[in-house]
């Protein structure tokens, strides 16, 4: 303490240790460093009382120079950080780096090396995260790389193979898949895992000609708790059909879970309508009492069940469907519902456009790229019953005779089953 000006000055080394937390609390990992590193390196004390507020490092707007020359200083004591893909060659060997969080990916090129390489220097890694740029597209990281982690979270986006070690280690996983059997291939290979939550990618309609292949799955881990299945979010207009799966596949999965299964998340869509295609196996809607059957069955623990199902059922149904999720066991047990559901053919005139493109889709022997001129030219429902005729999808770009005659004729079986 000193005095000036009959003023009193007290130096920031002058006060007690109580105070630093109230201090630090306000300020940022990154903040604290550019402030007191200096100081620090000429006091053990103020070093000793800074450490714990640099467990967390926010990296990624830091400078290349500043990593090399001032992160290494506290190498020692960072426990968690979040940097940029460009950021990740700067890591030099963080010891007790447990925790890391990757942000601003772009592209997953040499993205596997970079993480290779930062697994080697931080033998305690057991968390990654990666978050990536676009939440719309799609990304695939190569498997060229073996760390022990424990937590791997991919947000849903990325395609990725666990391999080596990390089949062994791993108890949380956030992924996107292919294919239904690479989802089935991760429940028999993980003997550790926890959560699983997994994103099935649309890879066309996708299916076997039987369910016998699988009659043998079993989840090998005896620790699952938590389950998450996806197969919709952000999917283009357009692309709606080539995402949904027939739901006995997840049916299935779902069955061959640990007994002690307490969480579960359901977000599908669904066939348009249950006997839209002969390539699925069941022609029973996936209501309330289905639901209650094949999945809160089975499960004794489950303590919460989420699903958003997006459907469409015959106008006449939809009473039906809604009134399956009206017993006792749906009103008392904690589950959060979200039954998305459209009439198709009664109320066709009153589709929007969105719907009357998911009518074009499910068009056989067509473009399916009419359904974005159909959007561009704005026809709703109504405009589909009461205008479309053959000049008019000339306008809108179906230059093909026998296409116009396909939809002129769906048409007109959309007129005659909404007359009746």
């Amino acid at each position: 303490m000193s005095v000036n000006n009959d003023k009193t000055v007290t130096h920031l080394l002058e006060l007690p240790n109580e105070l630093f937390p109230d201090l630090l609390i306000y300020l940022s990992a990154g903040e604290i460093l550019k402030a007191f590193l200096e100081l620090s390196e000429r006091n053990s004390r103020l070093a000793s009382l800074i450490a714990p507020f640099l467990s967390y490092l926010n990296l990624s707007h830091e400078s290349n120079f500043w990593l090399t020359t001032r992160l290494p200083k506290f190498r020692e004591i960072i426990y968690s950080a979040c940097v940029t893909t460009r950021q990740l060659l700067y890591l030099r060997d963080l010891p007790s780096l447990e925790t890391l969080k990757v942000v601003e990916i772009h592209s997953t090129y040499d993205l596997d090396t970079a993480l290779q390489l930062v697994g080697t220097r931080s033998p305690k890694l057991y968390s990654l995260k990666l978050n990536f740029t676009s939440k719309r597209d799609v990304y695939h990281l190569n498997n060229n790389f073996d760390i022990p982690l424990e937590e791997f979270d991919l947000s849903l986006q990325c395609f990725f193979i666990p391999t080596g070690s990390m089949i062994y280690s791993l108890r949380h996983l956030t992924l996107r898949v292919n294919t239904m059997r690479d989802l089935f291939q991760l429940g028999q290979q993980l003997p550790m895992i926890e959560s699983l939550l997994a994103y099935v990618n649309g890879s066309g309609y996708w299916t076997c000609e039987s369910m016998e292949p699988f009659n043998s799955f079993t989840v090998i881990s005896p620790h699952l708790k938590r389950v998450g299945l996806y197969s919709r979010g952000s999917i283009p207009f357009g692309y709606e059909s080539g995402y949904r799966h027939e739901f006995e596949y997840f049916e299935k999965f779902v069955h061959n879970c640990s007994s002690s299964l307490e969480y579960l998340i359901l977000s599908l869509i669904l066939p348009s309508r249950p006997n839209a295609s002969t390539i699925f196996h069941s022609t029973k809607i996936i209501d309330g009492d289905r639901l209650e059957q094949g999945i809160i069955a089975v499960l004794p623990h489950l303590k919460k069940f989420e699903f958003y199902f997006q459907l469409e059922l015959p106008v006449k149904s939809i009473e039906k469907y809604q009134n399956s999720f009206a017993s006792e066991l749906w009103r008392q047990r904690c589950i959060v519902i979200d039954y998305s559901v459209s009439g198709i053919l009664g109320d066709c005139d009153r589709w929007d456009v969105e719907g009357v493109g998911r009518w074009l889709q499910s068009l056989k022997h067509i473009n399916k790229d009419y359904t974005t001129s159909f959007l561009t030219h704005g026809v709703n429902g109504y405009l589909l019953i009461n205008s479309v005729d053959d000049e008019v999808l000339r306008d809108v770009g179906v230059s093909t005779v026998l296409h116009r005659r396909v939809i002129l004729k769906a048409i007109d079986e959309l007129k005659q089953k909404s007359s009746s």
